[in-house]
């Protein structure tokens, strides 16, 4: 939807978790606060594609659609028994999901011990899996 050009922050679940786990053992500190987690980089959806397309060797042919269109097909799709796509959906994929740099609450900063995990990291470790032939097809001597 409209070249996806919105930001997205991606943050890695364990990061997410390890958070949590400090809140738990230290609540005090924090009540009160809002705390906006955001991974060390921003991208464009589109670049989020292209990377995940990139990793599992998929070939496919992103289609810039105009937010008009893409609202109207997804009108539609919406109301079917298992939509795989809502107006909901094309209006999130508008609007950028980032930690803002002005924001009065409290990010990874906030728990100097954990350093977010950047995509490139760890992206390849659950992704290849949907290769075609899976991870298998990267290693010699398991197929005869």
């Amino acid at each position: 939807v409209e070249d996806g050009a919105a930001l997205r922050q991606p943050v890695y679940a364990l990061d997410v978790a390890a958070v949590i786990s400090h809140l738990c053992k230290n609540p005090e500190p924090f009540y009160g606060k809002t705390i906006d987690l955001g991974g060390p980089a921003e991208y464009t959806l589109r670049e989020l594609a292209e990377f995940t397309f990139d990793i599992t060797k998929q070939r496919v042919t992103l289609i810039d659609t105009p937010a008009f269109v893409a609202k109207n097909v997804a009108g539609l799709i919406e109301y079917l028994p298992k939509p795989i796509w809502t107006t909901d959906d094309v209006i999130l994929q508008q609007v950028d999901s980032v930690v803002q740099p002005d924001t009065d609450a409290l990010t990874f900063d906030a728990f100097p011990h954990i350093t977010p995990t950047p995509i490139e990291k760890i992206a390849f470790s659950y992704l290849h899996c949907y290769r075609e032939g899976g991870h298998f097809i990267l290693t010699k001597g398991y197929h005869g």
